[in-house]
C-alpha cells in the first residue's frame, strides 16, 4: 500500500471512531433526559451495556435486565419468564413457569410435584414417560424395580405393569410402609417399615410394654389387654420414662432432668448432677454432700425448703455459717438490738411477739422502765425502744406481750409496785397510760395474757384479771382456776369456742376450763403422767395447748382444747438444757410448735409440725464466743412463715430472723 493510501485510511478511521462516539454519546443523553434505558450493541460483542438515568448495569451472558437489575427469569419468581410477571405465594419459578413448590425432595411438573425417581410419567425427568409394561425405579424406566423398592399399585406387590403399578421404597414410603397400601395416619412417619408416632423436638417416641404411659395403670393381663401405646414423651419429667423409654420411677419419686428423684412437691429436691446428695442409703456414709459419685444408685434424695434450710440456705448444698439462720433464701446472722437493757426469763413473761402483718415487739427493760422495741420490717432493723411509764414502779420484773386481736397489742407488766397493763394501737409507736391491776407486789410469778374480740385476760399464776372493752378502762378480778392451789408455772389462752383455759405445771400438766368468761372453772383434768420439774412454759393456738419445761426434760406435751384424743408426747428436744430459765416455747395457728433453748454459750432452735412425735433437728443459732446466754425468747408470724428469737449474752440483747 502507498502512503497516501494509508493516510487516507487512518484519517477515515479516526473519523469514523468520532462519529461513533459522539452517537453514543448522544444516545446516552437522550435516555438520561427522557428518563428511558436504551440498549446499544458494541461491534457484535455479546456483552449488553444498560443505560437507566444515570446508572449503567452490564448483565452476563443468560442474565436479563429488568428494571435496571440482571435477573434469571427462569428462576426469578418476580420476574418469572419475562420481566414484571411474579408467581403466586408458595409457588416457585422452574424453567420460566410459576408452579407449585416442592418439598421432601420432589421436583415440579408442570403444576404438580412428583417424584422423578417412581413416577412413570416423568421418570428422571419432566415429561418421560416410561412404555406399556414398564414401571419407573430410581429415575429409570425398567422392566422391575431395584434393589430396595417393590411394585405397588395396579395389582399390588405382583408385580404386574397395569395403570398405577410403580417402585415404592416400603420401609420409607408413608403410603406403602411395610406392605403395599399401608399408610401411616397424620402424625406418624414410615421408619423402618413401620408407623412411628413422629414426634416434636425434645420428645421421644415411647411404647409401652402391656402399660398406659398417660398414668401408668397397667392393662388388664387377660385376652382384653389391648395392644401396646406409643406415645412422645418427654423423658426428661416422665414418670414412666425417666431418662430413656421403659425407666419407670418408683413410688414417692419424680423424674426430674431425666433422673428418678424424690418428689417434694413446691420443695426443692437435691438430686445428682443437680447439686448435691444430702444422704447416702449406702454403707459409705461419706458420700452425704458429695457431688463426685453421681452414679451412686444408694444415694437418697432429701427434700429440703431452700428459703429456710441452713444447710440449703437458696439451693441445694449452700450451707450458711454456724449460729446464722435461712431466711427467704439468704444467710442471716445476729445483731444486738439493745445494749442498756435486759430481757426476762422465760418462765416469767413471753417477752416478744409478732403480728400478723409481720411487725416485731420485743419487751425488756432499761433503767428500770418497761420499754417496747418494735420493727416493721421483721426484725431486719429497729426503732428506739418506747417506755411504758409505771408510776412508782422502781424495779420491772417482766413484761408479757400478746397480738391476738388484729391491729392492737397488750401488755402486762411485772413491777415491785404491782401489776399494770398498757395498750397500743399504731404497731407499738405510742402506748396507753399503764394502768394498775393490783397493788401487790409481782417477782416470780408466770405472767400470760389471753385476749379474743373484746375480751381481754390478764393472769399472774395467783390472780386473773378480764377486761371486756378491748382493755380500754378498768379490769375486774376473776376466778384464778387452778392456780389457787399454788400451780408454779401456768398460762391461759382462748379457745376459737370462747371457752377460757388455763393449763398449769404442778408436777405434771393439768388444764382447766371456764364457758362463762372465767366467772368460775370447772374441774382440772390431768393431761400428762410424765413428771416435770414444776417449770414450764405454755403457749396456745386455736388447735390446742401446749408445754415444755424450762429444765432437763427432753419433751414436750401437746394437747387439744376438746382433750377427746388426749396429749401428744413430743421427743427429741435438744440436750439438757440445764437451768429453769433456759426454753421459750411459741406457735402458729395451725398448732405447729416452736421451742428455742440456750445452754451455755450454745443456741438451738426446733419445730414440730401437729400431731408430730418428735422435734426437727435443732438448727444451731446464736453469735459465737463463750459467754453463756440467758433469757431466751421466740415469737412466730401468725402464718408460721418467719419467726424472731431473742436472748441475753452479758450485757447485750440479741435478736435474729428465723424462717421455717
Amino acid at each position: 500500500m502507498s502512503s497516501f493510501a494509508f493516510n487516507a485510511q487512518m484519517r477515515l478511521s479516526r473519523t469514523l471512531g468520532t462519529i461513533f462516539a459522539s452517537g453514543l454519546a448522544s444516545l446516552a443523553a437522550a435516555a438520561c433526559s427522557s428518563g428511558s434505558s436504551t440498549t446499544v450493541t458494541v461491534f457484535g460483542d455479546a456483552s449488553t451495556v444498560v443505560v437507566s438515568g444515570d446508572a449503567t448495569t452490564t448483565c452476563s451472558s443468560g442474565g436479563t435486565s429488568c428494571s435496571g437489575a440482571c435477573v434469571d427469569t427462569q428462576s426469578d419468581v418476580s420476574n418469572c419468564g419475562t420481566c414484571g410477571n411474579a408467581c403466586s405465594s408458595g409457588e416457585s419459578c422452574n424453567a420460566g413457569e410459576c408452579g407449585v413448590s416442592c418439598t421432601n425432595g420432589g421436583s415440579i411438573c408442570g403444576a404438580s410435584c412428583t417424584d422423578l425417581d417412581v413416577d412413570p410419567a416423568n421418570c428422571g425427568g419432566c415429561g418421560t414417560s416410561c412404555a406399556a409394561g414398564q414401571v419407573c425405579s430410581k429415575g429409570a424406566c425398567a422392566v422391575t424395580c431395584a434393589t430396595g423398592y417393590a411394585v405397588c399399585g395396579g395389582s399390588g406387590d405382583a408385580g404386574t405393569s397395569e395403570a398405577g403399578a410403580h417402585c415404592a421404597n416400603k420401609q420409607t414410603d408413608n403410603s406403602n410402609c411395610g406392605a403395599c397400601g399401608t399408610v401411616c395416619a397424620a402424625g406418624f412417619a414410615c421408619v423402618s417399615g413401620s408407623c412411628t408416632q413422629a414426634c416434636a423436638p425434645g420428645t421421644t417416641a415411647c411404647t409401652s410394654n402391656n402399660t398406659y404411659l398417660s398414668g401408668g395403670q397397667p392393662y388388664d393381663a387377660g385376652a382384653d389387654a389391648g395392644p401396646a401405646v406409643t406415645e412422645c414423651v418427654d423423658t426428661s419429667n416422665d414418670n414412666q420414662n425417666c431418662g430413656g423409654c421403659g425407666t419407670v420411677c418408683a413410688s414417692g419419686t419424680a423424674c426430674v432432668g431425666g433422673i428418678c428423684a424424690l418428689s417434694c412437691g413446691a420443695l426443692l429436691s437435691c438430686a445428682p448432677g443437680v447439686k448435691t446428695y444430702i444422704g447416702d442409703a449406702g454403707a459409705d456414709a461419706a458420700d452425704a454432700g458429695d457431688t463426685s459419685d453421681a452414679s451412686d444408685s444408694s444415694a437418697v434424695f432429701a427434700c429440703v425448703k431452700q428459703q429456710s434450710d441452713v444447710q440449703n440456705c437458696g439451693g441445694c448444698n449452700i450451707a450458711c455459717l454456724t449460729g446464722d439462720s435461712c431466711v427467704s433464701g439468704t444467710c442471716t446472722s445476729s445483731k444486738v438490738i439493745a445494749s442498756t437493757c435486759s430481757m426476762f426469763a422465760p418462765d416469767l413473761s413471753h417477752d416478744v411477739s409478732i403480728d400478723a402483718n409481720g411487725r416485731v415487739y420485743v419487751a425488756m427493760t432499761c433503767t428500770n422502765q418497761a420499754s417496747i422495741l418494735t420493727s416493721a420490717d421483721g426484725g431486719v432493723t429497729f426503732g428506739t425502744a418506747v417506755p411504758i411509764p409505771t408510776t412508782g414502779a422502781t424495779s420491772i420484773t417482766g413484761v408479757t406481750l400478746d397480738n391476738s386481736v388484729a391491729g392492737v397489742t397488750y401488755a402486762a407488766i411485772m413491777a415491785n409496785n404491782g401489776l399494770w397493763f398498757a395498750r397500743s394501737t399504731d404497731g407499738g409507736m405510742t402506748w396507753s397510760t399503764a394502768i394498775s391491776l393490783t397493788t401487790t407486789a409481782q417477782t416470780s410469778r408466770v405472767l400470760t395474757i389471753a385476749a379474743s374480740g373484746n375480751d381481754v385476760y390478764v393472769n399472774d399464776s395467783a390472780s386473773n384479771y378480764y377486761n371486756g372493752a378491748a382493755g380500754v378502762g378498768a379490769f375486774t378480778s376473776v376466778a384464778t382456776g387452778m392456780f389457787s392451789f399454788g400451780a408454779s408455772d401456768g398460762g391461759i389462752g382462748v379457745a376459737p369456742d370462747g371457752s377460757i383455759w388455763t393449763t398449769c405445771d404442778y408436777g405434771t400438766y393439768y388444764v382447766q376450763q371456764s364457758t362463762n368468761k372465767s366467772v368460775s372453772y370447772g374441774s382440772y383434768t390431768q393431761v400428762t403422767s410424765s413428771s416435770s420439774n414444776g417449770h414450764s412454759v405454755f403457749a396456745f393456738s386455736p388447735n390446742g395447748m401446749a408445754g415444755v419445761s424450762v429444765g432437763t426434760s427432753l419433751t414436750a406435751a401437746a394437747y387439744p382444747y376438746s382433750l377427746a384424743s388426749g396429749g401428744t408426747t413430743v421427743s427429741g428436744l435438744a440436750v439438757s438444757t440445764g437451768g429453769v430459765a433456759s426454753r421459750a416455747i411459741a406457735s402458729d395457728v395451725n398448732g405447729n410448735l416452736y421451742v428455742f433453748g440456750v445452754n451455755g454459750a450454745a443456741a438451738a432452735l426446733q419445730s414440730a409440725a401437729v400431731g408430730a412425735t418428735s422435734f426437727s433437728t435443732p438448727i444451731t443459732l446464736g453469735n459465737g464466743g463463750t459467754t453463756a446466754l440467758t433469757d431466751p425468747g421466740v415469737a412466730v408470724r401468725p402464718d408460721g412463715t418467719s419467726g424472731y428469737v431473742v436472748w441475753m449474752q452479758g450485757t447485750n440483747v440479741y435478736g435474729q430472723v428465723v424462717a421455717f
